[in-house]
C-alpha cells in the first residue's frame, strides 16, 4: 500500500523525468493489481489483505489517468479492461475509454499499418480488444468510428485485421457478448461500404462475418439478405458463405474464393507479457512524438 502511494504521489527532483517515473510506477502498480486479481480468480493463496489493496490501487490509478503518456494510458486500458471481465472496475473502465479510448486506438491502428511496428500493435490489440467489445454503447461508437476511418483509408490491411480479430474471438474463450458486438460492428461496416459501392470491401466484410461461429449470425444473415445497399451478386455470395458454415467448410477459404495471389498476413513475433507490450508500444510512441516535434 505504501508502494502504491509513494509511486504515484511523490515528487521527484528531476522534473524532466517526472512523467517517465509516473509511467514506470503505473506499469508496476497495474501489474501488482492484476496479479492479485489473477490469484483471486484461480483460487491461489494471496498475500495477507491483498484484495483490500485493489480499491487503493483504483483510486491512485484514476488520479493519473489524465496524463498524456502512452505507457500510462495503455497500462490503464489493459488493467481496467482485465478487471472489468471479472466484474470489477467496470465504471472505471468506461471512464478511461471515454477519456482517451479514441486516442489510444488511433495510436495503435497507426502502428498496426506500419511494417516495423505492426507485430507488437497487433499483439496488444488482439489481447485487449475483447475487453473493449464488452463495454457500453458509447464506447462502441468510438470503435465504429476507428473501424470506419481505417477501413476506408487502408482497406486491404484493415479488412485483414478484422479477419484476424474475428478469428481470435472465434477461437478463444471470448464472451458471447464480445462476439455478438463484433458481428454488429461488421454489419454496420457492411452498410458503410455498401452505400459507397466499394465492392472489394463488401466481399471482405462478408468474408469476415461468416468466419465467426455465433448464434447471432443467423439474425445477421437475415438482415444481410434484406440490405438494400447490396446487389444480388453480393447477396448470393453471402448465401454461399452461410451454406458453407452450415456444411462445415473451412471458413479460411472464404476470402480466397474472390481474391487471387499471395494470401496476405501480418508479421508475428513471440508472445510477450502484457506490460512488456506496453513498454514497447510506449517507446514507439515516444519515437513518433520526437519525430513529429
Amino acid at each position: 500500500m505504501r508502494l502504491v502511494e509513494i509511486g504515484l504521489t511523490s515528487e521527484i527532483t528531476d522534473s524532466g523525468h517526472q512523467i517517465d517515473a509516473y509511467a514506470a510506477a503505473v506499469m508496476l502498480i497495474c501489474d501488482i493489481g492484476k496479479n492479485i486479481e489473477q490469484r483471486n480468480r484461480t483460487g491461489q493463496a494471496n498475500f495477507a489483505d491483498g484484495p483490500k489493496l485493489l480499491p487503493q490501487i483504483t483510486t491512485y490509478l484514476l488520479s493519473v489517468s489524465n496524463l498524456n503518456n502512452y505507457v500510462i494510458r495503455l497500462s490503464l486500458l489493459h488493467y481496467f479492461g482485465f478487471m472489468a471481465t471479472g466484474g470489477r472496475n467496470q465504471a472505471e473502465f468506461e471512464r478511461v475509454l471515454n477519456r482517451f479510448g479514441y486516442t489510444v486506438l488511433d495510436f495503435l491502428f497507426t502502428l498496426l499499418f506500419k511494417k516495423k511496428s505492426e507485430s507488437i500493435a497487433l499483439q496488444f490489440l488482439l489481447d485487449n480488444f475483447s475487453y473493449i467489445l464488452e463495454a457500453s454503447s458509447s464506447s462502441q461508437r468510438i470503435i465504429h468510428e476507428i473501424f470506419k476511418y481505417y477501413l476506408l483509408k487502408r482497406p486491404d490491411r484493415c479488412s485483414l485485421f478484422l479477419q484476424t480479430l474475428g478469428d481470435k474471438l472465434d477461437q478463444t474463450q471470448s464472451s458471447l457478448r464480445a462476439r455478438r458486438t463484433f458481428l454488429q460492428h461488421l454489419g454496420a461496416l457492411l452498410q458503410v461500404v455498401g452505400k459507397i459501392n466499394h465492392k472489394p470491401l463488401v466481399y471482405d466484410i462478408l468474408s469476415c462475418i461468416y468466419r465467426i461461429h455465433d448464434p447471432f449470425l443467423t439474425e445477421l444473415s437475415v438482415q444481410i439478405q434484406k440490405e438494400p445497399t447490396l446487389d444480388d451478386e453480393q447477396k448470393e455470395f453471402a448465401r454461399t458463405l452461410e451454406l458453407g458454415t452450415r456444411s462445415g467448410q473451412d471458413p479460411l477459404n472464404f476470402l480466397r474464393t474472390h481474391k487471387r495471389g499471395r494470401h496476405p498476413s501480418f508479421h508475428r513475433i513471440k508472445q510477450l507479457e502484457a506490460f512488456d507490450q506496453v513498454a514497447l508500444l510506449g517507446a514507439l510512441g515516444e519515437v513518433g512524438h520526437a519525430k513529429a516535434s
